[in-house]
């Protein structure tokens, strides 16, 4: 599973790396089983506000260096945004009426850009001939995305919050349809 370097450093084999994204894909299935039963329990927006706020501190961590402490930072990372998208897209969608169906192919479309961005950064990385800015480049994004969905959903919500009906709509067990 490891290898050790020429250089003393202590590196995962190819196995050994297919291995840890297995158990970075098995916190976040059980992240998506545990945040949902916690999802019936609080209002979407605190739940996501609170994961959004974990992951960027998981992120700076990260970002910090840490040696394995940042290794199980990225795992951490995976059980957090388990709840992510499917709450960022319950939420996006909820009360929009006739608008529901355009707003719903937007916030599809929007995934492309995480088909599309490693790309662009691959293509920075080989320019630039380093490979360790584009890292800092993306953890300082990643650390900015946290920091906005946290932001945006304390925020989005607080002016709402004192209707009763809206309010009433983010506690329910069920979502509203």
């Amino acid at each position: 599973m490891t290898e050790i370097r020429t250089t003393g450093a202590i590196a995962f084999s190819n196995k050994g790396a297919s291995n840890l994204v297995s158990v970075g894909l098995l916190l976040f299935l059980g992240g998506r089983f545990i945040g949902t039963a916690l999802l019936k329990k609080f209002a979407a927006h605190k739940l996501l506000g609170l994961y959004g706020a974990i992951n960027t501190v998981l992120c700076l961590l990260i970002f910090f260096k840490l040696g394995w402490g940042s290794g199980a930072c990225v795992l951490l990372t995976y059980f957090f945004m388990s709840i992510m998208f499917p709450t960022i897209f319950a939420l996006g969608v909820f009360r929009l009426g006739q608008r529901a169906k355009k707003a719903s192919s937007f916030l599809v479309m929007a995934i492309m850009g995480g088909a599309i961005l490693p790309k662009v950064m691959g293509a920075i990385a080989d320019m630039s001939r380093s490979v360790s800015r584009i890292y800092r480049a993306d953890g300082v994004l990643w650390v900015h995305c946290g920091l906005c969905v946290f932001v945006a959903e304390t925020q989005r919500f607080r002016g709402h919050a004192r209707g009763v009906g809206f309010r009433r709509a983010l506690t329910l067990d069920r979502p509203v349809m």
